[in-house]
């Protein structure tokens, strides 16, 4: 971890540090799901089971609150990456429909470009059969005389 970094935490820790309960940690831990598409990385949390605990600690101290407020914060934050995701992949899905859809029609003007030059190298293989032709005459008619 960088030096800058490592000191904001650590000054950030130690300003909530005195409103916490002993015990009580701060940071969630929350696995996380890291992948990349198309050379774009992605990283989402991955939503815990629940356990159907109780919430307490043990002693019977609460002591939870900081943590629900997080556990909230997170899983507001794992909703909204979902529903992001949930974007991407729709979009991905129309521009999959978009590229799709254009390389039929790619595949059509080839096969449209290939008869049209078939259709054109027949019609000056024949002009020019037709002005060689004429051109050998005149030639064979100059010799001739």
């Amino acid at each position: 971890m960088e030096p800058p970094v490592r000191v904001r935490i650590q000054d950030a820790y130690e300003r909530i540090k005195a409103d916490l309960p002993v015990g009580v940690n701060p940071v969630v831990k929350v696995p996380l799901s890291i992948w990349t598409h198309n050379t774009k990385l992605h990283i989402n949390e991955i939503e815990p089971m629940d356990t159907g605990g109780g919430g307490g600690t043990a002693g019977g101290t609460t002591g939870t609150t900081g943590q629900a407020s997080t556990r909230q914060v997170a899983n507001e934050s794992r909703q909204v990456t979902a529903m992001q995701t949930q974007q991407q992949v729709r979009t991905n899905e129309e521009i999959l429909t978009r590229i799709i859809a254009q390389h039929n029609q790619l595949q059509q003007l080839i096969a449209q470009e290939g008869r049209t030059r078939d259709n054109t190298a027949a019609a000056l293989r024949g002009w020019l059969e037709t002005w060689l032709g004429a051109e050998l005459r005149k030639l064979n008619g100059n010799i001739c005389r």
